[in-house]
């Protein structure tokens, strides 16, 4: 059987024609929500495996108003795992049609709460790595990890975030980022919620932002999510 990883993000891009636009010849506002809301859907359901459904939207922010055509993307990404929830962030950038430059839109914070076939909540057992090579890197764990629980060496992180070993070390020094755990004999332990928050990064590096930015980004989100909950 051939099987891959849980995706550590999920895109989706549409066209913006006139059907979908107001008299501005700009999105309705509750277009790019509702896009949204299935980016975040899709992102948790391929996380998590289950069935799951939307408990609660965040506060939405919207940078630029995004004229008929042009083309979207949606970025989407958990960025907190609880035990019976997610915390989905969503990007939306727009483009022109005819040259490469990116705006980013509108963001917001989904939570996504998985639940049973009589809609109960029901608890998440992140997928462990299905990779052939992952298992044999990282420490021996049970196949329900808590997200909180830290079991995988740098060697298996390494290779499931696709970045370098002397990357992440480099990170650690200079960021403080992010705040690894270590055995009794100095080894570094990750967690899942350290592999899914290094993945943002990456995604972030990978879109142009710089390694510190999107670091201070992650940590913003992160306290104005505590900040809600309190």
């Amino acid at each position: 059987m051939n099987t891959q990883e849980s995706p550590p993000e999920t895109r989706m891009v549409f066209p913006i024609f006139p059907g979908s636009a107001n008299h501005y010849d700009t999105l309705f506002g509750g277009q790019a929500m509702a896009w949204m809301d299935q980016a975040a859907f899709i992102c948790a359901t391929r996380f998590c495996r289950k069935k799951v459904v939307t408990a609660h939207i965040g506060e939405m922010n919207f940078h630029h108003p995004i004229p008929v055509g042009t083309i979207v993307e949606l970025v989407a990404h958990t960025v907190k795992i609880g035990r019976t929830s997610m915390v989905v962030h969503v990007d939306l950038w727009f483009e022109p049609m005819d040259r490469p430059e990116r705006k980013l839109a509108c963001q917001g914070d989904f939570v996504m709460v998985a639940v049973d076939q009589h809609n109960q909540p029901v608890s998440i057992a992140p997928p462990p790595p299905t990779s052939d090579k992952i298992p044999a890197l990282a420490v021996e764990a049970k196949s329900a990890i808590d997200p909180d629980q830290a079991v995988y060496n740098i060697k298996a992180v390494s290779q499931l975030v696709q970045v370098p070993i002397a990357t992440l070390r480099a990170w650690e020094r200079r960021y403080q980022f992010p705040h690894v755990k270590r055995t009794p004999s100095g080894h570094r332990r990750y967690t899942l919620q350290d592999i899914n928050s290094l993945h943002w990064i990456k995604a972030r590096i990978t879109e142009g932002m710089q390694t510190q930015q999107a670091i201070q980004a992650l940590r913003a989100m992160e306290v104005a999510h505590e900040h809600k909950e309190s």
